[in-house]
């Protein structure tokens, strides 16, 4: 099977590129799609998944901790997680785990190191049929190619995510994907592809009758008022 690195030098298929670690929360768990269940929040993981006794010996990560920028201390957390589910052979937290990892070493801008553990997440999360595993691989994957500006590969990632998003009920995690996949087809000049993306978005949220609607209307109309060509709506 082809890996993401094989896949980002033009080897293999296309790269097909769940829910976002740092999305693994109340989120997920009210919007469980049919037959696929909602990813573990970091609580969960420690509370429900570790047997009896088995410490970890590092302390937990807080709730939102990747995304204030405290990631070494949850490094340091998910690397012992890591190593406890591969001596169980828990195959779903270690998606989980590799996943969480993946992120943070995004986050430190360690593309490379990020990309090798979703090559081992993505594989075992597809045998496993898992949704909640795919997704985030590719949603990491989209985001570290948008980094390094390879604006195409993460376009290809974001739609990958975009489609298991439609087929489950994780509404807001499809939200937050289209306005990433928006962002990168208009990085490209690909101002059709924006709109359709970011419209996809404003319905979801208008469905859900959400405030941040209002947000991306104002994008779209910046769009269609933006001239043809190097054109930016986004925020």
């Amino acid at each position: 099977m082809p890996t993401c690195r094989d896949r980002r030098r033009g080897r293999g298929r296309p790269c097909p590129h769940v829910p976002q670690p740092g999305r693994c929360g109340p989120h997920a768990r009210r919007q469980r799609s049919r037959g696929a269940a909602a990813p573990p929040s970091p609580r969960r993981l420690h509370q429900a998944s570790l047997p009896a006794g088995a410490g970890i010996g590092v302390p937990q990560p807080r709730p939102g901790q990747l995304r204030s920028g405290d990631i070494p201390d949850a490094v340091a957390y998910y690397g012992k997680a890591l190593q406890l589910f591969e001596s169980l052979g828990d195959s779903s937290n270690l998606v989980y785990v590799l996943c969480c990892l993946a992120d943070a070493h995004a986050r430190l801008g360690q593309h490379d190191a990020s990309m090798d553990l979703l090559d081992r997440a993505l594989p075992i999360s597809e045998a496993l049929g898992d949704l909640s595993g795919q997704a985030p691989c590719y949603e990491t994957t989209a985001k570290s190619h948008q980094a390094r500006g390879d604006h195409s590969a993460a376009l290809a990632h974001w739609k990958q995510a975009a489609e298991i998003y439609r087929r489950t009920e994780w509404r807001m995690n499809s939200v937050e994907c289209q306005l990433h996949l928006g962002d990168a087809a208009l990085a490209m000049g690909d101002q059709a592809g924006a709109r359709a993306a970011w419209e996809e978005a404003l319905g979801l949220l208008r469905h859900l009758r959400l405030p941040q609607a209002a947000e991306i209307q104002g994008r779209l109309t910046r769009l269609e008022q933006a001239p043809a060509s190097g054109a930016r709506g986004g925020r």
